[in-house]
């Protein structure tokens, strides 16, 4: 085991910022569809309102989660990890 390993403190690359997308739902649209959208159009999504959201890096899903309240009170949104894919936790 590494001296490093054995402090509990993590390498300088986990300083490095990714980018984080959340995903609520895919749909696929014609280029017409994508044209037709004005105010108050609505696009069905393929996912279900209870489904948990999925949280990606790099275009792979690495956790889920669920919408609640952010820490600015409830005019913010944040996300609540609710499962950590176990491939994204030995990454």
């Amino acid at each position: 085991m590494t001296e490093l390993a054995k402090s509990g403190q993590r390498p300088t690359l986990y300083e490095v910022e990714l980018p984080v997308t959340i995903v609520v739902g895919r749909t696929t649209l014609s280029l017409n569809d994508l044209a037709d959208w004005k105010p108050d159009s609505v696009v069905s999504l393929d996912a279900k309102s209870d489904q948990p959201l999925e949280l990606c890096v790099n275009g792979k899903v690495v956790a889920t989660g669920e919408l609640c309240e952010g820490d600015q009170g409830p005019d913010s949104l944040a996300i609540r990890i609710l499962d950590i894919k176990q491939d994204a936790e030995t990454a």
